[in-house]
């Protein structure tokens, strides 16, 4: 069935499909790939956080008081998130000669990846589970049409 939690959980499979894959081009290092995989991967959170931020966390702030505090933290780690990726994409706008320290962006990429997928694992457990009982069945067809006029980019290896 069609319903706005499981449009979600099926970003987040999606997001854990393009991590392996961006994971991939770091043993052996390819840089060339990783740009492309890092761009990628921004594309597609970027528009998993739209449904989420715009469309979906707000009506479920409105229906639960535990679901408000829940999505404040989540939103928080989002920042953080966010703040991994864009430091390793500066790497690739603002290299300095050829002092890309391979170790360090290596080391950014995994954590990024680690702290993705225990985020969504965290926020299923947390929201999306529990959302399937706080939403009405209009409600919930009502956001997951909205969230899916935020078309998700085709992931490419």
């Amino acid at each position: 069935m069609k319903s706005a939690p499981r449009l979600l959980y099926d970003d987040h499979r999606h997001i854990g499909e393009a991590l392996t894959v961006m994971e991939s081009a770091l043993d052996p290092i390819d840089l060339k790939a990783l740009q492309l995989r890092l761009n990628a991967l921004d594309a597609l959170l970027e528009a998993h956080l739209r449904r989420e931020v715009e469309i979906f966390f707000p009506a479920l702030a409105k229906r639960s008081e535990y679901a408000k505090v829940a999505i404040q933290a989540l939103e928080h780690e989002h920042d953080f998130e966010r703040e991994y990726l864009h430091h390793a994409e500066k790497v690739f706008q603002n290299p300095k000669d050829d002092t890309i320290n391979i170790a360090v962006l290596v080391e950014d990429c995994l954590a990024m990846a680690r702290l993705l997928r225990e985020h969504m694992h965290r926020e299923e457990q947390l929201i999306l589970g529990p959302s399937e009982t706080w939403l009405g069945v209009d409600e919930d067809r009502a956001l997951f049409d909205r969230m899916m006029e935020i078309q998700i980019p085709k992931q490419g290896n």
